[in-house]
């Protein structure tokens, strides 16, 4: 299976951090990949969420993992998928650096 890895460093408090990615996170995500990402199943437990969810038709299935001094995205796809990785990678960072920095 295709592995999902991505991590984004951050200068905010471990609290500020989580509580950003929490609320807003998986909302940005799915206003940027509309209907390319569809049935998310997301729970979090303090500053680790265990989400699943279909991006671009493939089952997605990770964790995201808000640290002291980065956020760091682990999943995985059906081989058939490994086109798509380096986009969601691409989409989860660029999305977590506009959260966490303004």
């Amino acid at each position: 299976m295709p592995k999902l890895a991505v991590e984004v460093k951050h200068y905010l408090r471990l609290t500020e951090a989580t509580g950003l990615m929490q609320a807003h996170f998986f909302k940005k995500m799915q206003q940027r990949l509309g209907d390319n990402m569809t049935g998310l199943c997301a729970e979090w437990n303090t500053n680790l969420c265990v989400f699943h969810v279909q991006a671009m038709g493939k089952p997605l299935q990770g964790t995201v993992l808000v640290g002291e001094l980065a956020v760091k995205f682990r999943g995985e796809m059906p081989q058939e998928a490994g086109i798509f990785i380096g986009s969601l990678e691409k989409a989860f960072r660029e999305e977590t650096i506009s959260l966490l920095s303004n």
